[in-house]
């Protein structure tokens, strides 16, 4: 078996970023999946230490306003052995201590990497580059992992641009691997072939 490098989630990247004084001026801790360290103040992140590994936490700057939440967090799986634990959570937003926003926001990982800092809410793919190079042929993808589910029959909406809503219907955590071929053409645009797809959807605990 061949691992991801950092896949065993022991090692992380500790950010410490300062929130714009119009939304409150917090100081706010996130993290990264890479080699252990700390990073002081509002720098834009790119992987370190050849870690494959992106998260849904990052670093906002839209009008020169800058933000940031943190919805993926190491954890203890005993003395010497993290994890990834990934949230689905509110996070609260105030403006000039007038206008109160919640915002849900998911916890998400995945193997590429974010251009920070993200400047606009537009386009979120665009801010991203999914997936790595693999020229190997995998048989499967083999994970260790524990889902706590809430048991309840609707899920929230909560964009912070209206009221929060509660739609019909159970939510899932799932995981997926896409494995594509791809290329460029003479003209440089950028083709990618569907050759395998896997995934898991969690609805319980």
């Amino acid at each position: 078996m061949e691992h991801i490098k950092y896949g065993d989630f022991s090692n992380w990247v500790t950010r410490h970023i300062h929130e714009s004084a119009v939304i409150g001026g917090h100081d706010k801790t996130i993290y990264e999946i890479g080699p252990t360290q700390t990073i002081e103040g509002n720098k834009p992140y790119s992987n370190l230490g050849g870690s494959p590994w992106a998260t849904s936490n990052v670093y906002a700057k839209v009008s020169g306003v800058v933000k940031t939440s943190n919805a993926v967090y190491p954890a203890d799986r005993s003395a010497k052995n993290k994890c990834a634990k990934l949230c689905t959570q509110i996070e609260k937003v105030k403006v000039l201590g007038l206008i109160n926003m919640d915002v849900m926001v998911a916890g998400s990982m995945f193997l590429g990497k974010m251009f920070e800092p993200v400047t606009s809410t537009k386009n979120p793919y665009s801010k991203m580059e999914m997936g790595i190079p693999f020229s190997k042929q995998p048989k499967s993808l083999v994970f260790d992992y524990k889902v706590d589910m809430p048991n309840v029959n609707y899920r929230v909406k909560s964009t912070g641009f209206s009221s929060k809503k509660q739609l019909p219907g159970h939510d899932n955590a799932v995981v997926f691997v896409f494995l594509q071929r791809r290329w460029e053409d003479s003209d440089g645009n950028i083709h990618a072939k569907r050759v395998a797809t896997g995934g898991e959807h969690f609805s319980k605990t």
